[in-house]
């Protein structure tokens, strides 16, 4: 019998074609649509689930409070937080500090930079990252050894399995030599801790300055632990608060420590954005709502279609009926057909994923894959069961119920005037109306940030890693030095404009915030970038008052800033005065210059106050708090000549 109906379901597809291939565009869309944010929101919704013991890991969050109301939130803590959770926490069955390390890697030709990460000698027994070649749990505990993952090891070893092999990794002027002792699976997408390298932390004296290790106020890792299975965060405030007394001093404030459950970092924006990534679960809100309002509008439209092109098949009907078919049996017949249907629409729809999926990723800034795992496997079968089942049971109703007297002597004036069909017909235009609009403020959210005045030019401008490595201001030098060579070059070649040199792109982390309390008790915040004094022209910033960086001026290398007019306004800064930062806390530095104001992180906010100097250890003093969200290795950013891009490029 169900050979039959498939027989009958081909025949009828077939027969006809306009109709088939409109229901199946429409469909197919549909569920393209839906498939695709089903694969973003599992994505998202998924992070850090791969870990065996996803439920009990944990990240370590500090917020210091402090009596004049200054008030500082970090889930990028402390290094000696680490230790003391292990020794003071029975509940803690292991913990691992993850420390990014600003180095490269040296090859013969060049250095090259890669996401190398320190991390404790538990990092394995809390997560579980697929080991391929080697030990890796064994591996991180050796100081002279590294673990890689698989796509770094194909790219520097090939084919070659690289254990006991050499890697060479360079941090200022300093060079060791590693051996490769094991290889991992490249971390899943959803992970929200990435690496090329792990490097044990018994290395820890060589890459971190003498005062991390006991400074309590000096954030600089993210630190994980593993707890008991079923053990509560809320269930050890009591320990937490007796921990902070024995080992932190603070008159004038509080200094509260606490967890956050893995599983929760990636959609949770009220924590504070550490190392690993945050997403704002609204984005997942949103796609859903329009994929699922897509499908909707074509499954209705299914329904439409079907009801109408009910009275084509009245006769087939009819002689069915006068057979002695039962409606029970037209029942699945029409149930299959549709399933079949859904079936071969969504087998397309699956195809057509796996080819719009890159395109996709590169507007969303996704590294997702269509993978066919057991699990995506299961929600496709119950996907096309229940599209199939909503999007038939109505048609098939409306059509078996016809009698065989009505369709044999030609009185069928067809299904689909009925109070339903009329629902339906309404809902649709109310989705469509929906989906429209939706369509037309986004549309007028992306000319928005296509028009919006940015304070600085972004045509035609590229940024290009140096690979240097070492402490700010010996980066900042070598930085200026390099570029001087290349600007040398560049304008021999003709293809190239200005050319700067600057520690960050922009990126919605920003550059390094500086936070601290001046001599008025007031607290501050600001953000500071080192850059050449090409920056300004090279991005066709805009100089408001005061004068720009002059190399020629060796005070300038040392103690001048600009800042822009945000900074001004809410620093209290009314002109150029060969003053400094008012009532700050830093050493000897002069404001030269303010800027207008430019938009250097994302445009959900609001411009902050911001610093540009050629030597950011200026602020590194003490009773201040960095926080380094990204890697502020120097970078080339050059702006090519109009109408000789590629050749630009190739220079």
């Amino acid at each position: 019998m169900l050979i039959n109906y498939f027989k009958v379901a081909l025949r009828n597809f077939w027969r006809y074609k306009l109709y088939t291939t409109i229901n199946a565009a429409g469909l197919i869309t549909g569920i393209t649509c839906c498939f695709i944010m089903l694969l973003y929101v599992l994505n998202e919704t998924s992070y850090d689930e791969f870990h065996d013991n996803s439920s009990d890991i944990y990240r370590a969050w500090a917020l210091e409070e402090y009596t004049n109301g200054e008030r500082f939130f970090n889930t990028v803590t402390a290094y000696p937080l680490g230790s003391a959770l292990q020794n003071e926490i029975p509940e803690v069955q292991a913990m691992t500090r993850i420390s990014p390390i600003n180095a490269k890697i040296k090859t013969e030709e060049e250095l090259r930079s890669e996401t190398i990460v320190m991390v404790s000698e538990d990092f394995f027994k809390i997560f579980s990252f697929e080991a391929l070649y080697g030990d890796p749990s064994v591996a991180i505990t050796t100081a002279s050894e590294v673990v890689i993952t698989q796509s770094l090891a194909r790219k520097y070893y090939g084919d070659e399995i690289p254990i006991g092999l050499h890697i060479t990794i360079a941090q200022g002027d300093q060079i060791k030599n590693y051996t490769v002792g094991a290889v991992v699976k490249d971390p899943p997408n959803n992970s929200s801790i990435q690496f090329d390298i792990l490097i044990s932390e018994l290395n820890a004296t060589a890459y971190l300055s003498p005062g991390t290790f006991d400074n309590w106020f000096n954030i600089l890792s993210e630190t994980y632990v593993l707890l008991t299975p079923g053990t509560q965060p809320m269930q050890l405030n009591h320990k937490f608060e007796h921990l902070t007394r024995k080992y932190i001093d603070m008159d004038d404030g509080q200094y509260n420590i606490g967890l956050q459950r893995i599983t929760d970092i990636h959609l949770n924006p009220d924590f504070p954005m550490g190392i690993a990534k945050v997403s704002d679960p609204k984005y997942v809100y949103i796609l859903s709502s329009i994929s699922l309002l897509i499908l909707i509008i074509a499954s209705i439209n299914f329904v439409l279609l079907t009801l109408s092109r009910s009275i084509n098949r009245a006769k087939e009907i009819g002689i069915r009926k006068a057979a002695g078919a039962l409606r029970s049996q037209l029942l699945k017949q029409f149930l299959t057909e549709t399933l079949i249907f859904v079936a071969l629409c969504s087998l397309i729809a699956v195809g057509l994923t796996a080819v719009l999926l890159p395109t996709f990723n590169d507007i969303a800034g996704e590294n997702m894959e269509l993978e066919l795992t057991p699990g995506i496997l299961l929600y496709l079968m119950i996907f096309i069961a229940i599209i199939g089942a909503l999007a038939g049971l109505y048609p098939a109703y409306a059509v078996s119920r016809l009698t065989a007297i009505q369709t044999l002597k030609g009185s069928v004036k067809g299904t689909g005037n009925s109070y339903l069909s009329n629902i339906l017909i309404g809902l649709q235009f109310v989705f469509s109306i929906g989906l429209i609009t939706g369509t037309l403020l986004m549309n007028d959210q992306l000319q928005y940030l296509r028009q919006k005045d940015l304070g600085f030019d972004k045509e035609q401008i590229i940024i290009l890693p140096m690979g240097l490595t070492g402490s700010p201001l010996g980066m900042a030098k070598k930085g200026l030095d390099i570029a001087d060579a290349v600007r040398l070059k560049a304008q021999q070649s003709g293809y190239i404009g200005s050319m700067a040199v600057t520690s960050y792109g922009f990126t919605h982390a920003g550059w390094t915030e500086i936070k601290y309390t001046d001599h008025n008790s007031v607290n501050r915040t600001f953000h500071v970038n080192a850059v050449s004094p090409e920056y300004l022209e090279t991005l066709h910033i805009q100089l408001k008052e005061g004068r720009n960086f002059d190399l020629n001026n060796s005070a300038d290398m040392r103690r001048a800033i600009l800042v822009n007019e945000t900074f001004a306004k809410e620093f209290g800064i009314n002109g150029i005065s060969g003053e400094g930062i008012p009532h700050s806390i830093f050493g000897d530095h002069e404001i030269i210059g303010i800027v207008k104001d430019f938009h250097y992180q994302s445009l959900h906010g609001k411009i902050s106050p911001a610093v540009l100097t050629l030597d950011p250890s200026l602020f590194f003093t003490d009773g201040v708090n960095i926080n380094i969200f990204t890697d502020p290795s120097p970078k080339l950013i050059a702006r090519l000549r109009a109408g000789n891009i590629d050749r630009g490029l190739k220079d």
